[in-house]
C-alpha cells in the first residue's frame, strides 16, 4: 500500500497550482482531499469566487473517492439522472459530477483528489496551446499541478 498523501505533498500540489494559475491568467480555487475524500488543504485565489470552495471540494472528493477523473462520471451521471440521484443519497459529503477532478496517485495507488472550479480569467494573458489548440485552463493547470500529461476533460 502507498504512503498517504501528506499535508506538505499537498500544499506542494496547491502551490503549484498557484503558480501556474498565476502564470497563464487563471484565478481559481484549489483543493486536495486524501483518498477517503476527507480535505486536506484547499486554496482560493484573490478573484476567485467564493462559491469555487465548495465546488472545488465537491470535485475533489469524487475524484478520490470513485479513484478517477470526474470527467467520465459526469458523462455517465449526465446520461442517467437517476443514478446521480441515488449517489447523492448515500455519498457521505457532496460531490460535483462535473469534469475536471483527477485522483492523485502516489506508487501507482490513489491517494486523494484535485480539483479547482469556477474560476475568473484574467483577461490580458495568453492562452496556452497544445499541438496547436488553445488549452481548457482548468485541465492545463491541474495537469501541469499533479505533474502529468496534459489531457482534457472538457
Amino acid at each position: 500500500m502507498a504512503d498517504r498523501l501528506t499535508l506538505d505533498e499537498a500544499r506542494t500540489l496547491i502551490d503549484r497550482a498557484v503558480e501556474k494559475g498565476t502564470e497563464v491568467g487563471y484565478n481559481s480555487c484549489w483543493a486536495i482531499t486524501d483518498e477517503g475524500g476527507n480535505v486536506l488543504s484547499i486554496s482560493r485565489m484573490d478573484g476567485a469566487p467564493a462559491a469555487a470552495v465548495p465546488t472545488a471540494r465537491a470535485k475533489a472528493y469524487l475524484a478520490a473517492v470513485m479513484k478517477g477523473p470526474t470527467g467520465g462520471f459526469s458523462e455517465r451521471m449526465h446520461r442517467v439522472p437517476e443514478r446521480w440521484s441515488a449517489y447523492q443519497q448515500f455519498l457521505p459529503q457532496p460531490g460535483f459530477p462535473g469534469p475536471g477532478g483527477m485522483p492523485i496517485h502516489k506508487d501507482g495507488e490513489v491517494v486523494g483528489g484535485f480539483s479547482s472550479s469556477l474560476s475568473v480569467r484574467v483577461a490580458d494573458k495568453e492562452v496556452p496551446t497544445e499541438d496547436g489548440q488553445d488549452v481548457n485552463l482548468e485541465d492545463y493547470v491541474t495537469c501541469y499541478a499533479l505533474d502529468i500529461p496534459y489531457k482534457t476533460q472538457h
